[in-house]
């Protein structure tokens, strides 16, 4: 994947620290009790099956642009020969976009929740991650289904397996890193 996956999996890492750290953040600054926090997560899940429905779309329309842009004609009948066909700048183009928005989202989280601002900030600050970064990850793993297309589940599992060793790092080190910097640096950081 190289260095657009590195970036993901990093992306990744640092979006779970913030729905690892979530239901600790708001039971110390905002004093909520346990069916709330449970219901701030609603905005994460509302944003990842949007998220899921308009990166298909996006995803169509870029590799439409980029085939025209390249004089390939999609082959219907027969199937498309994506030897011939920038798959990787088809799939990653509209990846970079979806990067800086969800890491400024992140960013953005880690402010409000040093500043204990109110706390529908931080609610839509995760939606926005949601929103951004599944569509990120889903764009890389249509890319692996893309590259990889006689063992498209390897490439997932090993993908996925990658992406989950380094949320479990962020997870285990996100707390320490707040009691140390405070919740704006670290989310700083790791966004």
């Amino acid at each position: 994947m190289g260095r657009g996956g590195i970036i993901v999996y990093i992306i990744y890492a640092s979006w779970y620290t913030v729905t690892a750290d979530l239901a600790n953040l708001l039971g110390k600054i905002y004093h909520l009790k346990t069916v709330q926090i449970g219901l701030c997560y609603v905005p994460f899940g509302i944003g990842a099956a949007l998220s899921i429905l308009g990166n298909g779309y996006a995803q169509d329309w870029n590799c439409a642009r980029v085939a025209r842009a390249n004089g390939f004609m999609a082959d219907k009948k027969h199937g498309d020969d994506l030897a011939k066909f920038p798959i990787e700048r088809a799939r990653i183009d509209i990846v970079w976009p979806l990067i800086y928005v969800g890491a400024f989202a992140t960013i953005g989280f880690g402010w409000a929740a040093e500043t204990k601002t109110h706390l529908a900030v931080l609610l839509i600050l995760t939606f926005i991650m949601a929103l951004f970064l599944t569509a990120c990850y889903n764009s890389m793993n249509l890319l692996l289904v893309d590259l990889y297309p006689n063992s498209p589940s390897t490439a997932s599992a090993a993908n996925n397996l990658t992406r989950c060793l380094m949320a479990a790092g962020g997870s285990a080190v996100i707390e320490p890193m707040i009691r140390a910097m405070g919740a704006g640096w670290a989310y700083t950081l790791v966004g």
